[in-house]
Parts: structure tokens; C-alpha cells; sequence
């Protein structure tokens, strides 16, 4: 995946700013509040807390960090596939679909060095994220907390997520990921 570049004649172009505020507009005349997220990157990602009223539609910034990501690396589709498959159970990042996903994935891609393999990475993992991921997959599956208390100490012989270590609680959401799939 690259991103297209098109010559833009910078003269006869609407600016940014002009461009932004359409957009604005466009969003309070439906009655749609803007969030600020001016600072969230900088404050909140590192935390591993990014709350965003909803994704946003263009994540060409993000692809385009996560190519640079990967070339810093070194790694190929095959690498990728392979970190993809082992933390978050996808194939390849077409099933990314949640933008806390996306930066989750460039946060951990950041802790790994030139040359480590895909398969002996320690994978990064956010306990408020997977405990987020998990709620979003319940809800998903339209369980009640009976149904999913269930199903947990069915498959994780324990009675709540909190006796989870973070790498069983992943365990869990992927278990969870694949009834999803069924649903579908």
C-alpha cells in the first residue's frame, strides 16, 4: 500500500485552514460537535488512552507511518503478516477496522529494532486496551455478563477478566474475535 502524490498547483488551491473550516460547518449544521484532538498524540498515546467520539475517515497519516514503521524494521508483507497474526489474530491490515487498533499497532512496531523477526518480538501490550477491545467484542456478540462470565471461566477457568495476565486476556479477546467471525 502507497499513498498517491498529485502535483497541486498551491496558487489555486483552497488552504487548509479554508478546507477545515467547511468541514466544521458542515459538521455543526448537522448537529455533530467537533471533539478538540489537537493534543491527544501528544498526551495520550504514549498512555495508551486515545478516546475519540469516532475514528476518523482518513487514515493516510497512520498507513503512511506504518509503511515507515516497517521499512525501518525491515520487514516485508510476510514479517508483517506474521506480527498482525500474533497480536491481533489478522491476516493482514485490511482487518484493521478500529482506529485504536492502527495505533496500537505503530506504537508497538515503534519498540522493535532493524532486524528482529516478527516471530520473537515481544508484543506490546495496552491492559486498558485489551480490556476496551474485549468489552467492544461482548457487545459484539450481544452477551449479557452472565453469558460472557460463562464463556470465561468455560475457556479461561477463571471468574473474572481481572485474574487475566495481560497475555491470557489477549488470549480471550482473540477467542472471543473468532465467535465474532462465526456471527458474520
Amino acid at each position: 500500500m502507497g499513498i498517491k502524490t498529485l502535483p497541486v498547483d498551491v496558487a489555486q488551491s483552497p488552504s487548509i485552514k479554508d478546507s477545515e473550516s467547511k468541514n466544521d460547518a458542515n459538521l455543526v449544521s448537522r448537529g455533530i460537535k467537533k471533539k478538540d484532538t489537537s493534543n491527544l498524540e501528544e498526551i495520550d498515546v504514549d498512555k495508551g488512552t486515545i478516546e475519540y467520539e469516532s475514528d476518523p475517515e482518513d487514515w493516510s497519516n497512520e498507513l503512511a507511518e506504518l509503511d515507515l514503521e516497517l521499512s525501518r524494521i525491515g520487514w516485508k508483507k510476510e514479517e508483517e503478516q506474521k506480527y498482525l497474526e500474533r497480536r491481533f489474530g489478522y491476516t493482514n491490515r485490511h482487518n484493521i477496522v478500529k482506529y485504536s487498533e492502527i495505533k496500537t499497532l505503530i506504537k508497538g512496531l515503534r519498540t522493535i529494532n532493524p532486524g528482529d523477526k516478527a516471530t520473537e518480538v515481544p508484543l506490546v501490550l495496552d491492559r486498558q486496551e485489551l480490556l476496551k477491545e474485549c468489552d467492544l467484542l461482548l457487545e459484539t456478540l450481544n452477551w449479557n455478563q452472565d453469558q460472557a462470565r460463562e464463556y470465561l471461566e468455560e475457556t479461561m477457568k477463571v471468574k473474572s477478566r481481572q485474574s487475566l495476565n495481560d497475555k491470557d486476556l489477549l488470549r480471550f479477546n482473540l477467542l472471543l474475535r473468532e465467535k465474532t467471525y462465526v456471527l458474520k
